[in-house]
């Protein structure tokens, strides 16, 4: 469901049953067809937009008042975004400034990538985080993770075999990936078997058995 759509149902819902429960109910039944809600003729469907998405911010504010700049991001990071990630960026900011924890640094660096693919921006965050909690397995993995999206394969390798030593499981993928994109098949092999032990899924098995087809392709 795009966004003007998704508004256009929400907010008449927020108005009637309250935000929480409307936001449930539009992501429980998003694959639905719905009919959008007629813009009023005295307004353009701009205009209208731009009143929901003000209206859904006053609502959105008066669910968290009262909770700490952290806690709101954590709410609005859950229910809302992204269908309102300014007011998110807005608090988990501001929960930044107040105060960098580990906790917060890892909310914002997953957002920053997943509702702006701001990789560098993200990046920072998480080497902000490793520097907090470097006995975070997690903190490790997705550095090392951002690190390969961003090309930086080398450090990637670096933080995932960390990560590994911690703990990570997912780190072993993140490894099979990044030896794959350096051209050494048979390192990417290994881990990508190794991923399969510890999560068993048809992707790494298709990975698996492609890795072993380019492998015997070069060696004849």
């Amino acid at each position: 469901m795009n966004i003007r759509r998704c508004l256009m149902i929400i907010v008449p819902l927020i108005l009637i049953i309250g935000s929480t429960s409307a936001i449930l109910l539009v992501k429980a039944q998003e694959n639905e067809n719905f009919e959008s809600i007629p813009v009023p003729a005295n307004e353009s469907p701009e205009e209208y937009q731009n009143r929901l998405w003000a209206e859904a911010d006053i609502l959105l504010r008066k669910d968290i008042e009262g909770m700490s700049a952290f806690e709101a991001a954590k709410y609005l990071r859950n229910e809302s975004v992204p269908l309102h990630d300014g007011l998110f960026f807005e608090k988990v900011n501001q929960a930044i400034e107040e105060n960098p924890t580990f906790e917060a640094l890892m909310l914002r660096g997953e957002a920053f990538w997943s509702l702006r693919d701001d990789k560098e921006s993200a990046r920072k965050d998480f080497v902000r985080a490793v520097e907090i909690n470097p006995e975070s397995y997690k903190a490790h993995q997705e550095l090392a993770r951002v690190l390969g999206a961003l090309g930086d394969l080398d450090n990637s390798i670096v933080e995932a075999k960390k990560a590994i030593e911690l703990g990570s499981k997912d780190s072993y993928f993140i490894m099979g990936e990044n030896y794959y994109r350096k051209g050494d098949l048979k390192e990417s092999l290994k881990y990508y078997q190794e991923f399969d032990k510890h999560s068993p899924n048809s992707f790494a098995v298709g990975t698996i058995e492609f890795l072993k087809s380019k492998i015997a392709e070069l060696e004849k």
